[in-house]
């Protein structure tokens, strides 16, 4: 069942699914989630964590896959797609939608296999990709792609993404 804080404030535009799984949401205080978000539970049996004072702009969709945390403060730009879940595709003799999903967590220490830490700033149109651990303090330019494990307070631009520089 989805958990929704009475201090979050979240469009009527918004589309939060209800899990066929059991899997959930939890949304604390004072999230900001704009018109046109679509949280939809699919590829694997992860929980969406949205901790207080993150804010989701419009457009932007998020998977709950293997599992993600968006921690505190953080900023998901517009248009900006997270995705914590991988199709299997390696046999070839069987079409990729018949393989299923990959089923391992990235983080384990965090049961998820995406994590936003704190004072993350995602610019809109990004795309974050299963196994993508972005530390507190990051910034991702507009556009991005984002996989892998980057490094704290890093700026980070492009496809595929690169370190440009650290927050002062």
């Amino acid at each position: 069942m989805n958990r929704i804080h009475k201090a979050a404030v979240i469009s009527k535009l918004t589309d939060i699914e209800k899990s066929v799984r059991g899997n959930f949401v939890d949304v604390e205080e004072n999230v900001s989630i704009d018109s046109f978000v679509k949280i939809k539970f699919a590829g694997g049996n992860g929980n969406i964590f949205i901790k207080s004072g993150v804010v989701i702009n419009s457009g932007s969709v998020i998977y709950s896959g293997k599992g993600l945390i968006i921690d505190e403060n953080s900023i998901i730009g517009a248009n900006v797609v997270i995705s914590p879940v991988s199709h299997q595709y390696q046999q070839k003799d069987i079409p990729i939608k018949s393989q299923g999903f990959e089923s391992d967590i990235a983080f384990k220490d965090f049961d998820c296999s995406v994590y936003i830490g704190k004072d993350v700033w995602i610019g809109p149109n990004s795309v974050v990709l299963d196994r993508s651990y972005i530390p507190d303090g990051c910034v991702i330019s507009a556009g991005s792609v984002v996989f892998g494990v980057l490094q704290p307070n890093g700026i980070y631009v492009g496809s595929p993404i690169k370190l440009i520089g650290f927050r002062s």
